[in-house]
């Protein structure tokens, strides 16, 4: 059990999504101790903000009053004045606070000392750097040094620091009186003893609790990890090697209306039972159970794609995240699951009404974007310079709106698996240089340099020298997906690099392509690069503020990726830069030859069904053509002499029982080749060429080349 709760940590720290808040905190508590318990110096949000409020509170009033003493011309004398120097720092520590209220999402305790440390160092000047010795600001003083210990260790000591040093300052340079130095100091210091009695006996509790933990934690491990789990608001099941239940939380136990007792000991296969989105229950032998391949394969699956079956024949959609107990050999695995029924209708209905409203809003948009197109041309519409730079900032968010709405149709599309899919064969490396080339000009407004990695044709020798020479890369895909993917991924990297240069770089394999856009940008958070390609969302801090976006495109790149067969991902080091990379399938030269010839592509044909006897009708005349060759390299010798070759080129096609008309007799080029291939007559390459289907047909039935390997 205690194996298996460990195992849960992980597995529900790597599947946020499919995590609920419940069982998130849980975990979080498990990782941050023992059993739980948490750091004194532990602020969250909440208590951040509301101690910044606080301390902006008591930093504005004593602004107000420096204010007030100076405009009202108020004397050192009067109770409430308050001098230029701790005026003037309460303005700038108040200034601070409220940047870090909005600006700090993370690291708040230290946020919230340095905001303490700026408060005590104003009070501090509040009541020994100026004449004034009123009670108020005394007050004031002792309130502020009496909350140091809240903070912990570094906030009573920012506390002891201020009231020896406001003690020692009336001691030594004022030469204040033993009598009133003592009530200073009980006045300073009184609270901040009772305080710090507070801290440290919290402190205390806090730390006498941990041997318990610990003890909990170990002895009595099996308990608390019941507990724990039973928590938990998602369906956890564990099985083991052979799949048979040894643990079933009280959620899975009401999602799937199995009670503990029933189901300990029972296959996963009679309690989970899985479905497709048809309601077609999973077989066996079917690679879709997701738990079997798990079990079989030792490595984590997640899925959002299959229902469970309850035991009243009731279904619900599944989020299901399946991961082996142990890494190194197959102890069985733990599944954690939850009901998103509720989420995938809300997400219907948000994706029909942006479906709906798209439609809608995108013809009037392409009227106001076409009228204000003839108002910016010259020669349909006059008007002055000031109007013309309204209207074209009007045209160009005219423009920006109408590719939001396509985009938005076209993720309602992707959500709904209506996205078109119009395999064609590319050239890669042209196809993505002439995407880069086209972006090159928006880069070089901003001061950034564009650098295509792979060599063409049309480089030139001084440009090959530093650069990789690479072979002609085909794919079968669709090209327009391609392209809205590779340009989203280089605009996207001009928009977020401030200075640098972008590199875009394609490379392969056997198998496939992969295109990399580099940039030398602000990258990406750690904690922000998994969710980088969820719809809607967008990486929020103060490098990426003053950044328009929808967080639609690296969504609407990843569901395109998938309909073309390929797949998207990002390295990415922050404050470094990214490298986002597309990996589509590779073409071989003979398949693409064959698919361009033929148009196949157009009904979607499938490059793996293409046969042998296919390319070799696609290319019948090519072969025929070298047919004669082919026979006589076959049977001459390797030591006989190179016989010569003639500088005309003639087509043989004796081997087809064809008759072809008879040959010029006058031709010498014509009597050698008769007698070097025997009967063998010339017929000329327009007649094979009007009917190249018969030949190949022939050829296949009658004729059995054996064609020598290439030679490198």
């Amino acid at each position: 059990m205690s194996i298996i709760a460990n195992r849960l940590k992980v597995i529900l720290k790597d599947a946020p999504e499919g995590c609920s808040k419940t069982a998130c905190r849980y975990i979080l508590i498990i990782s941050n101790s023992k059993l739980g318990g948490i750091t004194s110096n532990y602020i969250d949000r909440f208590w951040h903000h509301r101690a910044s409020e606080a301390i902006m509170l008591i930093l504005a009033v004593v602004a107000g009053l420096f204010a007030w003493s100076i405009g009202g011309g108020k004397s050192p004398e009067d109770p409430l004045y308050v001098s230029i120097l701790p005026g003037s720092l309460a303005a700038i520590a108040f200034v601070i606070t409220l940047v870090s209220y909005f600006a700090v999402k993370r690291n708040f305790y230290q946020s919230l000392l340095i905001n303490y440390i700026l408060l005590t160092a104003t009070g501090w000047l509040l009541v020994f750097a100026s004449s004034n010795q009123g009670v108020p600001h005394l007050a004031l003083f002792a309130v502020i040094v009496a909350v140091g210990p809240l903070l912990g260790t570094y906030g009573l000591l920012t506390a002891v620091i201020a009231a020896a040093a406001g003690v020692a300052e009336r001691f030594i340079i004022e030469q204040t009186p033993l009598g009133s130095l003592a009530a200073l100091a009980m006045i300073l210091f009184t609270p901040l003893l009772a305080a710090s009695l507070l801290w440290l006996r919290r402190h205390q509790s806090v730390g006498a609790s941990e041997p318990i933990r610990e003890s909990l934690a170990t002895v009595a491990g099996p308990q608390a990890s019941d507990i724990v789990i039973s928590a938990i608001g998602d369906g956890v099941v564990a099985v083991d090697a052979k799949g048979i239940i040894t643990l079933i939380n009280p959620a899975a136990q009401q999602l799937v209306g199995w009670g503990n007792q029933d189901a300990i000991g029972l296959s996963y296969k009679s309690v989970i039972r899985l479905m497709d989105q048809d309601n077609n229950t999973i077989k066996d032998n079917d690679n879709g159970d997701i738990i079997a391949r798990v079990l079989n394969t030792n490595n984590p699956l997640k899925t959002d794609d299959f229902k469970i079956k309850t035991q009243s024949d009731k279904n619900f959609m599944a989020s299901i995240s399946v991961k082996p107990i142990s890494n190194k050999h197959n102890d069985g695995a733990v599944i954690v699951f939850r009901d998103i029924t509720a989420e995938r209708s809300d997400e219907r209905q948000r994706a029909e009404f942006i479906s709906t409203a798209s439609h809608e809003m995108r013809t009037p948009v392409a009227s106001i974007e076409g009228y204000l197109g003839l108002a910016l041309n010259p020669q349909t519409a006059t008007i002055d310079t000031r109007a013309r730079g309204y209207i074209t900032k009007a045209h160009q968010s005219a423009e920006h709106l109408g590719r939001l709405f396509q985009d938005l149709l076209d993720i309602s599309k992707a959500d709904d698996h209506r996205l078109s899919n119009n395999p064609k064969i590319v050239n890669v490396i042209d196809f993505i240089k002439d995407i880069a080339d086209g972006l090159t000009p928006k880069a070089e407004e901003k001061g950034l340099s564009v650098n295509f990695v792979p060599s063409t044709s049309d480089v030139s020798s001084k440009e090959v020298q530093n650069r990789r020479i690479n072979p002609i890369l085909y794919a079968n895909v669709d090209n327009d997906h391609l392209r809205e993917i590779v340009q989203n991924l280089i605009e996207n990297a001009i928009k977020y690099t401030p200075s640098g240069s972008i590199t875009v770089d394609v490379t392969s394999n056997n198998d496939q392509v992969t295109i990399s856009v580099a940039d030398t940008g602000i990258g990406i958070p750690p904690e922000d690069v998994g969710h980088l390609f969820q719809k809607f969302y967008r990486v929020d801090n103060s490098d990426t503020r003053q950044i328009g976006g929808t967080g639609l495109g690296l969504y609407l790149c990843r569901r395109l990726a998938e309909t073309i067969g390929g797949r998207l991902w990002v390295e990415s080091e922050y404050q470094h830069g990214s490298t986002f990379f597309l990996a589509i399938p590779r073409v071989d030269h003979v398949a693409a030859t064959f698919l361009n010839d033929n148009g196949e592509t157009e009904n979607n044909t499938s490059i793996d069904k293409l046969s042998a006897e296919d390319m070799l009708a696609s290319n019948a005349p090519e072969i025929l053509a070298v047919a004669p060759a082919a026979a006589e390299f076959e049977q001459t010798p390797l030591d006989a002499p190179t016989p010569a070759v003639p500088t005309q080129t003639f087509t043989d096609t004796s081997l087809l029982n064809y008759s072809p008309p008879p040959a010029p007799k006058s031709n010498d080029l014509n009597q050698n080749a008769a007698s070097t291939t025997k009967q063998f007559t010339n017929t000329p390459l327009s007649d094979i060429e009007a009917a190249p289907d018969k030949y190949a047909e022939q050829l296949r039935n009658e004729i059995r080349l054996n064609v020598p390997r290439r030679r490198n």
